[in-house]
């Protein structure tokens, strides 16, 4: 055996409890909170919504690349990327457990249900599935190397794979951990699912843009020529920021539909739908971009102190959480108003926030 793997083998036997006292006095209901991590911060702290005050923190033991929160399990799952394992804590005592594996994951997903965590290494294309009810793997797949996204169908039943190494989107029954079939021709740099319905969407990788939508049950395909870089999915459209041209793509998802495009900036990479659709936030460079969808045009900007980090929309939609790194920072923008309604003041700097039931995430 692998002598680090088996380090983490014995440290995979201990559960230990940290941060207690803080992590304790946490809400009970965890869909409340939002969990902000930071760099060099081996901590990460709970927000809570609908105070928008710091309520606790949870020592993880590791600096985190990337978070996942399950409300059903009360469980916060969180990778740095380079140790062999995932880390798993209780989020109302603290106590910590790591999970060991054999190759170091890179990249996390969580089932809909929140029952099922999903850690892959994207360059090797090693995938495993963990059972949050027992922290335990449940199921291998040796997937295609050099891994560009991953997404998980809302039973979670299947995973579908855009790989530099492919060319098409990969298709494995998550169990039996087989490929089942290839979706188009064209090797793919994101991925997507609808809100609602069954409608999967793929971006390829290469100059020649196109946007692939596929049946997630039938795997059958179109191809549309697109400008967008990564897809966002609402529920009658999807937002597709392009850093190339500095604009935001907005295709509708019923047919016939012309697709929209509304100037932003080239610093733009994400995109956070809110207040029931009906309003669009597209953070750039020291600038957040507003958008009424129902007008399907600009409505004004806010400005920030810096560039935002990955954030989320509460399950409601009313407010949307985004990290700034150099203001050490959360912000809370009130989607309705269109407008920052609370700047949580943080002491480290911010990288990501995550919160588990976050709308507008399907993978």
């Amino acid at each position: 055996m692998n002598p680090i793997f088996r380090f983490y083998v014995f440290l995979a036997l201990l559960v230990v409890p940290l941060s207690l006292a803080r992590a304790s006095d946490m809400p009970s209901n965890v869909q409340r909170l939002v969990f902000v991590a930071g760099r060099d911060a081996s901590s990460v702290t709970a927000v809570d919504v609908d105070r928008d005050s710091v309520v606790g923190t949870i020592e993880l033991g590791i600096v985190p690349l990337q978070l996942r929160v399950s409300g059903a399990q009360a469980k916060l799952v969180a990778i740095d990327g380079k140790s062999f394992g995932v880390t798993i804590a209780e989020i109302a005592s603290g106590a910590v457990r790591v999970l060991p594996f054999d190759f170091a994951p890179t990249r996390l997903l969580i089932t809909a249900d929140e029952g099922t965590v999903i850690a892959a290494n994207d360059k090797a294309g090693e995938i495993a599935l963990i059972d949050l009810s027992v922290m335990g793997e449940k199921a291998r797949i040796k997937g295609p190397s050099d891994i560009r996204d991953l997404m998980v169908a809302k039973d979670g039943a299947t995973i579908f794979i855009a790989a530099d190494s492919i060319e098409g989107v990969s298709v494995y029954d998550a169990l039996m951990g087989k490929l089942t079939s290839i979706i188009g021709t064209r090797p793919a740099r994101a991925l997507s699912r609808s809100l609602l319905g069954k409608s999967g969407f793929a971006l390829s990788a290469g100059p020649d843009r196109f946007l692939t939508r596929f049946n997630l049950e039938t795997a059958g395909y179109q191809e549309t020529p697109t400008r967008g870089g990564a897809i966002y999915p609402m529920i009658a459209r999807l937002l597709l920021p392009d850093p190339a041209s500095g604009t935001i793509e907005i295709v509708p998802l019923e047919e016939p539909g012309e697709a929209v495009h509304l100037e932003a900036e080239p610093a733009i990479s994400r995109a956070y739908s809110g207040y029931f659709d009906t309003v669009a936030f597209v953070p750039g460079a020291k600038t957040i971009f507003v958008y009424d969808m129902e007008k399907l045009a600009p409505s004004g900007r806010i400005a920030i102190s810096g560039t935002a980090g990955p954030g989320v929309v509460t399950p409601e939609t009313t407010k949307v959480y985004l990290p700034v790194e150099s203001a050490r920072e959360l912000i809370a923008i009130d989607a309705a108003s269109r407008a920052v309604g609370a700047r949580i003041k943080l002491d480290f700097a911010p990288t990501l926030a995550e919160m588990a039931g976050a709308y507008g995430v399907c993978h």
